[in-house]
């Protein structure tokens, strides 16, 4: 007897995002302003199993869904706005104190860039954003 193998990630297009995101959810441009390229990766959904858990049969149906997005260095990308916290996370104090890519700039609904956090700034300089700290 022969098992599949399902894999445990699987990865989707910001394309592939922003036609399968509810509608209303909104849309938000970022941009590279980094002489690096970035990428990082999305929690989307977690995997789907085959009966409960505990079952001694129980396999993996579908691994847990990740959008994978990757900026070139001065490239702009459009993404639902519902992962707009998980890329970036603005404190009290109106600087960018976490998230996935805290050098992006926003380009939707941000009337000036926000700062980043010095505890967030890499020693690399080529990394740093304009207006950073």
């Amino acid at each position: 007897m022969q098992t599949e193998t399902i894999p445990r990630k699987h990865y989707v297009s910001p394309d592939q995002a922003l036609a399968e995101a509810p509608r209303g959810s909104g849309i938000t441009r970022w941009k590279n302003p980094t002489d690096a390229a970035m990428q990082f990766d999305l929690f989307l959904e977690p995997p789907q199993w085959s009966g409960p858990a505990g079952d001694t049969d129980r396999r993996c149906v579908r691994g847990s869904a990740w959008l994978r997005v990757a900026i070139a260095p001065g490239g702009e990308c459009a993404l639902p706005s519902v992962y707009d916290a998980a890329i970036q996370t603005i404190g009290r104090d109106e600087q960018i104190v976490s998230g996935m890519a805290p050098f992006l700039v926003r380009l939707t609904g941000a009337s000036s860039p926000a700062k980043v956090h010095p505890a967030l700034l890499p020693p690399k300089a080529s990394l740093r954003r304009k207006g950073s700290a």
